[in-house]
C-alpha cells in the first residue's frame, strides 16, 4: 500500500465549494424556525457557545464569549 494521495488544489475547491452550498441549504432550511424563537443576539450566542463546547463551567461560557463571569451568569 502507497502513501494517500494528496488533493489537487481543484479537489479542494470542489469540496469547499459544496460545503458552503450544503451550508447555505441548511440555513434556508432551518433560518424561519430560528427567527422563530425569539431570542437576543446575546442568548443565541450563549446557546452556539454551550452546543459546541459541551459542559462548560461558567468561568469557561464567559471567557468564550469575551465577558465577565458577572455578566455571563447574570
Amino acid at each position: 500500500m502507497g502513501s494517500p494521495r494528496k488533493p489537487t488544489r481543484a479537489a479542494i475547491e470542489r469540496t469547499l465549494e459544496a460545503f458552503e452550498e450544503f451550508q447555505q441549504r441548511l440555513i434556508s432550511v432551518h433560518a424561519p424556525e430560528f427567527a422563530a424563537l425569539d431570542l437576543t443576539m446575546a442568548q443565541a450566542k450563549l446557546l452556539y457557545v454551550v452546543t459546541a463546547g459541551g459542559e462548560l463551567t461558567m468561568s469557561e461560557v464567559a471567557q468564550r464569549l469575551g465577558v465577565s463571569i458577572s455578566t455571563a451568569s447574570g
